[in-house]
């Protein structure tokens, strides 16, 4: 059994083997129970990314036309279609500010996810011991 330190407190990254190596114990859990963890998550980050992906198509696109129309005046090209025709053939053709713009929300999303872990680190960090 080993245990590592990772700042303050330990981690038990115990991998257990049985004379078989049908059962395989990672931190106390069943290696199978591990992979259903995971897959259950990569599931959960799949449907945000595809959700918000389908803002990031859709509505932040039309959004961004009626928003220009109003404060700009009427689009060059033939209305909305021609304006979303363009962003998807650059979006397609790997423009980099399209991707960008269109990939936003989830980027968006995962800014905020990472500020929330990050105050939670330090309020661990900083949380008195007794």
């Amino acid at each position: 059994m080993r245990a590592a330190s990772f700042g303050h407190g330990s981690l038990d990254v115990t991998a257990l083997m049985i004379k078989d190596c049908r059962l395989r114990i990672l931190c106390g859990k069943p290696v199978t129970q591990n992979a259903d963890v995971m897959k259950d998550r990569f599931v959960k980050e799949a449907k945000w990314l595809g959700g918000l992906l389908l803002v990031g198509l859709v509505i932040l696109p039309l959004s961004i036309y009626l928003v220009g129309r109003a404060v700009f005046g009427e689009y060059g090209g033939d209305g909305f279609g021609d304006f979303y025709g363009q962003l998807l053939r650059e979006f397609l053709g790997g423009e980099p500010a399209v991707w960008f713009l269109l990939l936003s929300p989830y980027l968006l999303w995962q800014l905020f996810r990472l500020t929330i872990w990050g105050f939670r680190r330090v309020g661990r960090a900083h949380t008195p011991t007794a």
